[in-house]
């Protein structure tokens, strides 16, 4: 059933608030209907049964309506008069009991980072399905206090809200965020599988917890989340050690280190890893499970990782440096020998004096030598050398040897680019804030398809290396659009938009998907030598399989990457 709820406005926030929510802890607010001057709120999805409920003013009970027109004492109603401030509800629907619950969780903060602990501010789901999270803008220098709930709603035994370990100074459990400064903007996340309540702060500092205690957290590249999230870790009381958990992690290299309080030190004493450097770990098959535990005393960071069941991945060993003056930008892969070592010839090379590493899938959590500091040297007396590199993945120990190159050395390995590519605008209300990294293909395009999104008018950009110092690119600036940003609208909820990106060129352009099936007669041709795809461009232009983009195989869009 759906119920429509009106009133008369007079330029305040109205809202309705009772049980038709569910419980009297939650507002709708009611939008103005220009063409009979009345607000109202639909609520769909009703079962049957009996609700109460008021008109509230600006999400107080100073003055409220209900039966009568007594702002403060009116009983709850059903009706309302536009002239005498009585409440009105239609009921329409096919008479059917529908469930008084939404088939998928909605988790929202609720808490004095709302201004009260009568509203709910809704999380959005991250485009991996891992976690939720809310953004709250321009927030005073204050000690907030809040919980992660779901469905709108408080359980009787606590198991349907989640904050932090109560303590004596917080004995109800409760999530602290503490801001220094006004003008912060405070992000909130929650995991729905350990129900871990985490933030990150901008525009401010955070200070100890409850209780003048230090509060530890992970920070690193676990999770995809590049440096961005501090996941709050747990003192064990059996054995002293600080703990977190991770869960569904992904077969990969990972650095991380633990900090203290969400916040850097100029002097890099308040975080540790191994040393001053991070802490390095390796995860061989996905959807396996990591316990970081730190020791207080000792600063000592562990990562214990209990594989899961995915296939293992194929490591990528690789020689960079400074060869052929590309400074640092080319990865040579090495080759595994029978032996188990890995290496790799470089032909062509000129005389001189170079610095190299090895490392591990083309980046920095896992290189060799293992100091930032130090690299491998290695000197050339003559032009037209091949440098032999070999490494040894146990004992990390790396040879080279110089040889002639013979007549015809070729022209050496073709460089490829270590810059990351990553689309970023205002998806899912982030508000520029979350990168969409960009996958590199066969032939040089980047793409990355961002799904599920709702209808609506997004604006976006491709940057470099995951900031605004480097190179980003757009469209050509102009008076309606001085920003430069690509513009897309997308016409119904659910569907992708796939970007892609030329690094010689520049050029950024995009495609758009919708979840509504293909009804067009586009199928498989059928051969005798079994089944030929045929691939096809929005619009309906025959092409091939490597084309960029949105295209349509089989009678289904797909994004080709």
């Amino acid at each position: 059933m759906m119920v429509l709820l009106t009133a008369t406005g007079y330029g305040a926030t109205y809202s309705v608030i009772g049980t038709i929510n569910g419980n009297w802890n939650v507002d709708t607010d009611m939008t103005p209907d220009t063409s009979d001057g009345l607000y109202k709120a639909t609520f769909t999805g009703i079962a049957a049964g009996d609700y109460e409920f008021k008109v509230r003013v600006d999400h107080d009970w100073t003055v409220s309506y209900g039966a009568n027109t007594d702002p403060k004492n009116s009983p709850n109603v059903v009706t309302f008069n536009e002239a005498t401030h009585e409440v009105n509800a239609t009921v329409s629907g096919s008479g059917e009991v529908t469930p008084p619950h939404p088939t998928e969780t909605t988790y929202s903060v609720i808490g004095t980072i709302n201004g009260n602990w009568d509203v709910d501010t809704d999380m959005t789901k991250a485009t991996d399905g891992n976690y939720y999270y809310a953004t709250f803008t321009n927030l005073t220098a204050a000690t907030y206090q809040l919980k992660v709930r779901s469905n709108h709603k408080w359980s009787t035994d606590g198991s349907t809200e989640w904050g932090g370990e109560p303590t004596g100074e917080n004995p109800d459990g409760n999530y602290w965020v503490i801001v220094e400064g006004d003008g912060a903007t405070v992000t909130i996340y929650f995991d729905p599988v350990t129900h871990a309540v985490t933030h990150k702060i901008e525009g401010g500092s955070v200070t100890p917890g409850p209780g003048g205690d230090n509060v530890y957290s992970v920070i690193g590249t676990i999770n995809g989340d590049n440096w961005d999230i501090d996941y709050d870790m747990t003192k064990d009381e059996s054995d002293g050690l600080y703990k977190y958990t991770f869960t569904n992690v992904a077969a990969d290299s990972y650095a991380i280190k633990v900090r203290t309080n969400h916040a850097w030190s100029e002097l890099g004493d308040t975080e540790w890893g191994v040393g001053a450097d991070n802490y390095l770990f390796e995860v061989q098959t996905g959807n396996s499970t990591v316990v970081v535990t730190f020791n207080e005393t000792t600063h000592e960071v562990n990562a214990i990782v209990t594989e899961g069941g995915g296939e293992a991945p194929e490591k990528v060993w690789s020689v960079i440096g400074d060869f052929f003056g590309d400074t640092w930008k080319t990865d040579y892969d090495m080759t595994k020998n029978e032996d188990g070592t890995y290496s790799v010839s470089i032909p062509n090379v000129a005389a001189g004096s170079y610095e190299y590493k090895v490392r591990l899938n083309h980046g920095w959590a896992v290189s060799y030598p293992d100091l930032p500091e130090v690299n491998e040297q290695l000197t050339v007396e003559s032009d037209n050398a091949t440098v032999t590199i070999t490494f040894n993945p146990d004992t990390h120990e790396i040879t080279a040897v110089v040889g002639d190159g013979g007549d015809n050395p070729g022209p050496g390995p073709q460089p490829i680019d270590d810059d990351i590519y990553s689309v970023i605008g205002n998806f899912f209300g982030d508000g520029w804030t979350i990168d969409y990294d960009m996958t590199r293909g066969s032939d040089g395009l980047y793409t990355v398809e961002i799904e599920d999104l709702p209808a609506g008018t997004y604006e976006f950009k491709v940057r470099t290396n995951h900031n605004w110092d480097d190179p980003y690119y757009g469209i050509e600036k102009t008076d309606e659009n001085p920003a430069g940003s690509l513009i897309a609208t997308v016409e119904e909820n659910g569907s992708s938009i796939c970007v892609t990106f030329n690094p010689d060129t520049h050029e950024v352009t995009f495609s758009i998907s919708s979840n509504t099936p293909i009804v067009d007669d586009i199928h498989a041709i059928h051969t005798e030598g079994g089944v030929s795809t045929v691939y096809y461009n929005l619009s309906g232009q025959r092409v091939n399989a490597n084309t960029k983009g949105i295209l349509i195989v089989n009678g289904k869009k797909v994004c080709n990457k």
